[in-house]
Formats: C-alpha cells, sequence, structure tokens
C-alpha cells in the first residue's frame, strides 16, 4: 500500500503444482533482509498463503482446510519499500526457490 500503511502491507504466495509444497522453515526476506520464518505450512494446488507484515505471529494458528491461508510477521515497521523492493524465498536457509522484483511509486 502507499505510504506507511502497516497493517495492509502483506506479501501472497500462491501454489499451483500437483504435489503439495511443505514451506515449513523455509525463509521469505527481503533486499534489506528482513526475515520471517515460515511456521509449519503446506500448501496444496489452488491454495495460497498471505503473509502480514504487522500483527502478532505467535497468534497465528492455520486453518489447514482454509484456501487462504494468513499468517503475520510481527514486525512495528513496514518492510516492502513502496519504490520497489526484491522479495526472496529460500528453503533450508540457502537454496535460493524464487525472488521477485516490483519497482513502486515515489
Amino acid at each position: 500500500p502507499t505510504g506507511n500503511d502497516l497493517d495492509n502491507e502483506f506479501l501472497q504466495i500462491g501454489w499451483t503444482g500437483i504435489e503439495d509444497l511443505d514451506m515449513s522453515g523455509w525463509v521469505l526476506r527481503d533486499k534489506a533482509n528482513h526475515r520471517y520464518i515460515f511456521p509449519e505450512l503446506v500448501l496444496k494446488s489452488g491454495e495460497e498463503v498471505r503473509v502480514f507484515t504487522a500483527g502478532s505471529k505467535n497468534s497465528d494458528v492455520i486453518d489447514k482446510n482454509a484456501v487462504r491461508k494468513v499468517l503475520h510477521m510481527g514486525r512495528g515497521k513496514a518492510v516492502w519499500n513502496n519504490i520497489g523492493d526484491t522479495m526472496f524465498l529460500i528453503m533450508n536457509e540457502s537454496v535460493l526457490i524464487y525472488n521477485a522484483t516490483y519497482i513502486g511509486h515515489h
């Protein structure tokens, strides 16, 4: 979101593969190395996870039957830069699974 709208800042990851995707322990980070470690999480084909920057990560209860899972990083400041940033999804602390760059607005 534009500005410092911490409560509405999130990153969404969808899965369309055939096999289930076990993201447990994976790391989500940005260029500035703000890191979030996924709890036990498995996505089935057609499901997605929405990771909000704010909120309490200790309050996350994952509904295994929900198509959209919701998680929280538990941060007090925005992570994803409005002018652009890069997200990295990393498995086993070293295997880059995916990265994406976006260009925002000033």
